[in-house]
């Protein structure tokens, strides 16, 4: 299967743009795929730290994955020193929201720097529409995993995820204390880290080595670049051998996620950098959309179930009556018939009736036509039908 590189957001100066169009175009050429669910995978970090190579080896591990599709996110050069502070921040807080997995990439270590851009969502934490939309879920952020690239100290902490939990467990009580004593405010932020992810993970990467750096040439890999490699095989399998769901409140679709896309990129466009709270009502009030969407469209669904079934079921009932109307007109018919030829027979013979005139009166007379017209119809096999039916 094919896969191509689409933009769903531009930059422009300080503005962001949301391509829906292009998304859109995404979401018609998979319409067929009946996909209920999405994880978003978004890689954020420096420029040229291999972000895109890693794009494109997890784009080669995507198969089928069931009802939950899979969209990665590349910022391209999020931290990159030609971008302003502040730019760097929105698109960094754009990813993160969007994103039910995302990757932060560093070089070497985990520094309090890095650990600075995540200050923005332990603000959203704790504001009551994410509370009362993840109140079950726990934090609202789903996953964060720091992947440290080129890692220099496999003998303290080895290479993959477990040596990378090792090391993150060290990073935050390092943090957490300087000379012994517990810092305040690096306190705070880890904290607030760990209470803002549902789940918080490292992965340790070794260098790729230079030939892999300068070249981008798999063929070229040393003894290092192999490692490089088997690592790279394992870190893909730990984030998309089970797909996590974006969640905002409930599992989002994929055309559920462009109201987040549009609400996000029209806050982060602004000239002032948007306040925690604002960041919060542009959440509800896209969240709030897509529920009153859904609950409309049910409300459709089951409107046009319920009318469907009543004109079936009146349907069934005209024919019903239609049929029996048929039944009865026959029946009408075939008494007059009978009733008439029955007259005809009696009146004919007119001694016949004269004489049962003078043992039974008229009466008498009316009683045997009917007692005619029961034995001639009884004996009709048209009746004898009708009444089996």
């Amino acid at each position: 299967m094919k896969y191509e590189a689409v933009q769903i957001v531009s930059k422009n100066d300080k503005h962001l743009e949301f391509k829906e169009k292009a998304y859109q175009r995404i979401l018609e050429k998979n319409k067929d795929k009946n996909i209920e669910q999405l994880c978003v995978l978004s890689i954020a970090g420096k420029a040229r730290t291999g972000k895109s190579f890693l794009l494109s080896i997890l784009l080669r591990f995507l198969t089928g994955m069931g009802e939950t599709g899979i969209m990665l996110l590349d910022t391209q050069g999020t931290f990159d020193l030609a971008n302003h502070t502040s730019q760097t921040s929105r698109i960094f807080a754009l990813s993160t929201l969007l994103s039910s997995i995302q990757v932060f990439n560093v070089t070497r270590d985990i520094s309090l720097d890095d650990l600075q851009h995540l200050r923005l969502f332990i603000s959203l934490t704790n504001l009551s529409p994410f509370k009362h939309m993840n109140r079950d879920a726990g934090p609202p952020f789903q996953s964060l995993v720091f992947l440290v690239r080129d890692w220099a100290d496999p003998d303290e902490y080895p290479f993959g995820d477990e040596g990378g939990e090792g090391y993150l467990e060290f990073v935050k009580n390092t943090l957490k204390y300087v000379d012994g004593k517990r810092d305040p405010q690096k306190f705070e932020l880890m904290e607030g880290i760990k209470s803002s992810f549902q789940k918080l993970s490292c992965y340790l990467m070794p260098s790729p080595g230079q030939a892999m750096t300068e070249n981008r040439n798999i063929r070229s890999l040393n003894i290092r670049g192999v490692e490089f490699l088997e690592h790279l095989d394992k870190l893909t399998r730990v984030l998309l051998a089970d797909p996590v769901p974006k969640k905002i409140g409930f599992a989002v679709s994929p055309s559920s996620l462009v109201e987040y896309f549009k609400g996000y990129t029209a806050l982060f466009s602004k000239e002032e950098f948007p306040e925690p709270h604002t960041i919060a009502d542009a959440t509800a009030k896209s969240y709030n959309k897509i529920v009153t969407d859904r609950a409309i469209a049910k409300h459709e669904e089951k409107m046009i179930e319920t009318v469907l079934h009543t004109a079936s079921a009146n349907y069934n009932i005209r024919s019903l009556i239609e049929t029996w109307k048929e039944k009865a007109w026959h029946i009408f018919f075939l008494f007059l018939v009978y009733f008439f030829l029955a007259n005809v027979f009696l009146y004919i013979i007119p001694f016949i009736r004269s004489i049962l005139v003078y043992f039974v009166g008229e009466l008498g007379v009316m009683l045997v036509h009917f007692v005619v017209f029961a034995i001639i119809y009884l004996r009709s096999p048209n009746f004898a039908t009708m009444v089996q039916e």
